[in-house]
């Protein structure tokens, strides 16, 4: 039997997904979590064959977490669900590790068939969709500057960064020099364009 968890902070969204697998007794809810913290947590007690994820979490960016995921859970296959079906956020889960994407809007059409897919070693994107499956340019950022990057896109200041991160700074300002020019801008509308197209923000923390 597939061993699957879910993360979602709304809870009524979780128990609608659980009950709608639960429906299908080749699958088993291992357990529903609020935070990719508390998921982290449990897996490392479990073995969940397949994480459920929503993009948009309160307390942190699925889509830019996805690498880290598999790093610690390499042979976790990853379905990522949102509201937001656009095209950079569907390929920032694809280039992310994601097997899937689905819509918010048609869970309870296109999720079952999403699993079933992935679990037979494929893949499910939203078909109306297109997707880069290759990224024009990789900005090739450190983790260091992907997380400079993601606190100055948020309107940190670079003093406010360096209080954060614990670090001076003047190395603040050295970190963001070196990320204006893989961006190729110093413009903070091109640097949020940038940083959603990379998945290092969600929409939902830009609004």
């Amino acid at each position: 039997m597939t061993q699957i968890a879910i993360v979602d902070d709304h809870p009524i969204v979780a128990s609608a997904i659980a009950d709608l697998l639960a429906s299908f007794e080749r699958y088993h809810v291992q357990y529903i979590c609020h935070s990719l913290d508390e998921f982290v947590q449990a897996q490392t007690r479990g073995t969940s064959d397949m994480l459920l994820l929503d993009v948009a979490l309160e307390d942190s960016n699925s889509l830019a977490a996805l690498s880290s995921l598999l790093l610690d859970f390499p042979r976790l296959d990853i379905i990522v669900f949102s509201m937001f079906d656009t095209p950079p956020y569907v390929s920032s889960a694809l280039t992310g590790g994601a097997k899937g994407f689905v819509s918010k809007s048609r869970l309870h059409v296109d999720l079952p068939v999403a699993v079933e897919r992935v679990l037979a070693g494929g893949e499910f994107f939203e078909a109306d969709v297109p997707i880069a499956r290759h990224p024009v340019r990789d900005l090739g950022l450190t983790h260091r500057e992907r997380e400079i990057f993601r606190l100055a896109v948020l309107g940190s200041s670079p003093k406010a960064i360096a209080l954060k991160l614990g670090c001076a700074s003047k190395t603040v300002h050295a970190h963001m020099a070196n990320i204006a020019g893989k961006v190729g801008s110093r413009d903070r509308a091109v640097w949020r364009q940038s940083a959603q197209a990379e998945g290092i923000v969600s929409p939902t923390e830009l609004s």
